[in-house]
């Protein structure tokens, strides 16, 4: 699904929404005027159904393209929610100029070092990345395309070893050197620099040179790597691999010397290829297994997690008596659990949930409510909201969504038939981050997950 509903709607939407007819929901619902208030109605007692499932797979790469502004990369264990596996597949090109490529020219090269460059991205890193990760590389056996979706069930076959490195992950600037130009510079940037193995770097040297004539007769020599964590941590860490058409973009840099001047080619990933995401989630054992598809479980505690991880669906079965109402807001709060073994300074609650529902003609089948994808302006904190706030007196922490459009859809007799009336909660972007959040459910005793609504009778 990735970011996309926040790039599908035009800002006008949104002022559209607000020309619509007076049967249409408060938008925010905080300012709702004096006179409208006189035959609003108040209820928190709408009956909540809830239950953890499984989530399906994620769309990683898209045509167009569509691109994840952080790739997961780990073999992440959690106390909680069990084992979430994330490995990377890319396909570097030969290096752009313009709208042209540039031909490698390694005429009377020595090699010196082949090396993977890959841009971290803070943003996905999650749990205990203070440790000690390892990752190999592999050349990829699967070809890939551009013109083609690749979700997160998509596994891609792997051949030679190529590279590999154990390191501590850090956003602190590395230093290396530019060779690009008679005049070396010295940069200091935030990346992960991978050696290859020179076995490699001489088999890009010394091919021969009709596997560089165009960048189709390059990708047919070399499909690509798969980047896999090669030892399980209880952390998992992000890559930016957004191309810029920057100088220091992620890619293979070839670094060899010609006449003893020192210089390097780079072999980036560029727009002109794909990248994504191969996931796995494994609750097998896990705290969170029983509650799986357990509605009388999920009834108390629910789960949710990014990636292919878990969602928490929602069902509001008895409604009949409000399908004639007007919906000035419908909030939506969902309160934060505390279980035994976990560790919420380590694994902290995700920072924002969002609401979607099951529509299977969809990219990705899941769509995000009309909540979520109306405020494309900058202003979905304050209309639709989703963000875990800290509790007060004591309480625990808790999630407010502003689900008033969907519910007012939802609640017509005569509504479009891919609204349904049931909803899912989830981390996003999922494909993005392997947060999560362990929730009470709708009939926990003390905190149960509750609708706010107020409305007009007609």
């Amino acid at each position: 699904m990735n970011n996309f509903w926040e790039r599908l709607f035009p800002v006008t939407i949104i002022f559209a929404f607000f020309l619509g007819s007076c049967a249409d929901p408060t938008f925010v619902g905080e300012d709702i005027l004096d006179d409208d208030r006189i035959n609003a109605t108040f209820t928190d007692t709408i009956t909540i159904e809830s239950r953890t499932v499984r989530g399906d797979s994620v769309l990683t790469y898209s045509p167009g393209p569509i691109w994840l502004s952080a790739y997961l990369l780990g073999d992440y264990q959690d106390p909680i929610f069990g084992n979430t596996y994330s490995e990377i597949y890319a396909q570097p090109t030969l290096e752009l100029s313009q709208l042209s490529y540039l031909r490698p020219d390694f005429e009377k090269a020595s090699l010196d070092s082949v090396v993977l460059v890959l841009p971290y991205n803070g943003d996905g890193f999650y749990g205990n990345t203070e440790q000690q990760f390892s990752i190999n590389v592999y050349e990829l056996m699967d070809s890939m395309s551009r013109d083609s979706l690749y979700y997160s069930a998509s596994k891609l076959a792997t051949g030679t070893l190529i590279g590999s490195k154990t390191f501590t992950p850090s956003l602190d600037s590395v230093t290396f050197i530019d060779y690009r130009t008679t005049s070396p510079d010295t940069v200091s940037l935030s990346q992960l620099r991978i050696p290859l193995e020179g076995i490699f770097g001489r088999r890009l040297i010394f091919a021969d040179t009709s596997n560089y004539l165009t960048n189709a007769d390059f990708l047919r020599f070399f499909r690509g790597v798969s980047i896999q964590p090669s030892t399980p941590t209880d952390g998992m860490i992000s890559f930016d691999l957004v191309p810029t058409n920057g100088a220091y973009d992620a890619g293979i840099y070839v670094y060899f010397k010609r006449d003893t001047i020192p210089t390097q080619y780079r072999f980036p990933i560029s727009y002109s290829s794909p990248v994504s995401a191969y996931m796995n989630n494994d609750y097998t054992g896990s705290v969170v297994e029983p509650a799986i598809g357990n509605a009388d479980f999920s009834d108390s505690l629910a789960f949710v997690q990014g990636t292919e991880g878990l969602l928490l669906e929602l069902n509001f079965p008895n409604l009949e008596g409000l399908r004639d109402v007007v919906v000035n807001k419908a909030e939506l709060l969902v309160p934060v659990a505390s279980v035994s073994g976990d560790n919420p300074d380590l694994f902290p609650s995700a920072e924002r949930l969002y609401a979607f529902y099951y529509n299977e003609d969809a990219i990705g089948n899941y769509v995000p409510i009309d909540d979520v994808l109306l405020p494309n302006s900058g202003v979905i904190d304050v209309v639709f909201g989703g963000l875990v706030e800290e509790g007060a007196n004591g309480e625990p922490d808790i999630y407010r969504l502003n689900i008033s459009a969907w519910f007012q859809e939802m609640l017509k007799d005569d509504r479009e038939s891919d609204i349904p009336d049931v909803i899912y909660l989830t981390p996003s972007p999922r494909s993005e981050r392997v947060s999560r959040s362990i929730l009470y459910g709708a009939q926990h005793p003390q905190y149960p997950i509750k609708l706010n609504l107020t409305y007009t009778s007609q």
